[in-house]
């Protein structure tokens, strides 16, 4: 198995051990929000949406990424070295995860189902870490080259991603005030 694939693994598996239970106990928080105000709840995940969506398009900027590099472990290269820098990772996230990350949340928190909530947040990590895979196995001058792009067309990607979490705060909203 190529260096990088075998150290990047157990960082995801680390990265998933912290993000799936977090879908999980925001549906069990917004379990009762959506019971006892549904529109209430809806709301507030339309604003949660809105909001990460807003930081998408540059308007703000989480200190997500500064918190991460203070806290972070030192770089390792070992297998539990690397799972322990995935916990840390999935724990903190950085800048550019937040915002899809908390709109996740919110989608978990007024799904109000513990098994949905984990399933979503399992698979926005699992999302987040088969890129980190890929271009791991890929390795070398490819892969280098592949990061570089991934980095040119970011702006992009971002702003994309900004106009599909507006266009779920706005249906959030709607189901606020159907």
């Amino acid at each position: 198995m190529h260096d990088a694939l075998r150290l990047t693994l157990p960082f995801g598996i680390g990265t998933l051990l912290v993000l799936a239970p977090l879908g999980g106990i925001f549906a069990y928080l917004g379990k009762s929000m959506v019971l006892f105000n549904a529109p209430a709840a809806y709301a507030i995940g339309g604003a949660v949406i809105l909001i990460m969506a807003l930081g998408l398009f540059g308007a703000y900027h989480l200190p997500v990424r500064s918190v991460f590099n203070r806290l972070r472990p030192p770089a390792s290269f070992t297998p539990m070295g690397t799972f322990l820098l995935g916990i840390s990772f999935g724990a903190i996230t950085i800048g550019r995860v937040a915002p899809m990350l908390f709109s996740v949340l919110a989608i978990a928190e007024v799904s109000g189902s513990v098994a949905y909530g984990t399933a979503i947040s399992f698979l926005f990590g699992a999302g987040m870490m088969l890129p980190l895979v890929i271009i791991s196995s890929v390795g070398g001058a490819a892969g280098k080259t592949i990061r570089g792009k991934l980095k040119e067309n970011g702006i992009w990607l971002d702003r994309a991603l900004g106009a599909i979490l507006i266009l779920a705060a706005v249906y959030f909203f709607y189901l606020a005030i159907k």
